[in-house]
């Protein structure tokens, strides 16, 4: 790219407006011909990001470089929020949603096929992170508002990611909240636990507190009467000596996995421990049956 529009983009995490690039010496024609050849990467209508920036852009990057297209777009001062931010640091989310920013006037902006949520909400400095020259809530404030506009389940699962790779302090979200005057953020804390090591592992304990189980312990390392090791299971109940996978069968992606898997549950299982499983699925949709499932293990420990 012409200097000048190198130097211009810089300022918004690398995306341009075209506009922006027939200013800095581009005709109509050769941003056609750019596009065309894929040289350039159509973020928005009349927004755009060169390709070689596009293309080694992890998510987290790309959700940066959205965030920038949606800022242009909308034109008003604004931050990337809410899930945007979320996405922007990596933390998992269990659904999608449109390209989300918050300004001090919120409103709906953007096609109906490629919306962009404008949020009114403070804008605090401190609250504030730059990334690649974009301004985006902090961590911290992330995720009290994904607690302020999400279901407990989905909140905690960001929350458990967030504490884990210690990208925040439970201090550090109080502190948020409490200038905000949040108060959705603590039924988040009282429920999140960073050693679960994924998405599901997050809902599964949301969702089975939810349906009355009572709370496991978490990444527990079972053994045999001899003392050998066993494995380290997602969820242990030891009143009942009942064990709880959140996996099913989707992270075992070779047979030799699967295989590794299938001895080490048969082991488990010659130890007089019970194995119960579930998969995505069933806990996003059946978690009632989950549950009924592990209360029948239970009841054999009577």
């Amino acid at each position: 790219m012409l200097s000048a529009l190198v130097e211009l983009s810089a300022h918004n995490g690398g995306v341009f407006t075209r506009r922006q690039a027939l200013t800095c010496g581009y005709p109509p024609s050769e941003v056609r011909l750019l596009l065309k050849a894929g040289l350039w990467v159509q973020l928005r209508q009349g927004i755009y990001v060169d390709h070689l920036l596009y293309d080694v852009a992890a998510p987290a990057e790309r959700a940066v470089l959205d965030i920038a297209a949606a800022r242009l777009t909308v034109g008003a001062p604004t931050v990337g929020s809410h899930a945007s931010a979320a996405t922007a640091y990596g933390l998992p989310l269990l659904s999608s949603s449109p390209v989300t920013l918050s300004s001090r006037l919120g409103c709906r902006r953007g096609a109906l096929s490629d919306p962009i949520d404008v949020i009114a909400a403070p804008i605090v400095a401190d609250h504030l992170w730059s990334l690649r020259g974009v301004p985006v809530t902090n961590p911290a404030r992330t995720l009290v508002d994904l607690a302020d506009s999400l279901p407990l389940a989905d909140a905690v699962v960001a929350m458990d990611d967030a504490l884990r790779r210690r990208l925040v302090t439970p201090d550090e979200v109080k502190e948020v909240a409490m200038t905000l005057g949040a108060r959705q953020i603590l039924p988040v804390l009282n429920a999140a636990d960073p050693r679960s090591e994924s998405p599901l592992e997050s809902l599964s304990r949301v969702a089975l507190a939810l349906e009355g189980i009572e709370a496991p312990e978490l990444q527990h390392v079972l053994r045999d009467l001899c003392g050998r090791f066993l494995g380290r299971v997602d969820f242990w109940w030891p009143r009942y000596r009942v064990v709880g996978e959140a996996d099913g069968m989707l992270k075992y992606d070779s047979p030799d996995a699967l295989r590794a898997e299938k001895r080490r549950q048969e082991a488990i299982e010659q130890a007089r421990y019970r194995v119960v499983r579930w998969t995505w699925h069933e806990m996003r949709t059946a978690p009632a049956l989950v549950a009924e499932r592990l209360r029948f293990a239970f009841s054999l420990a009577a």
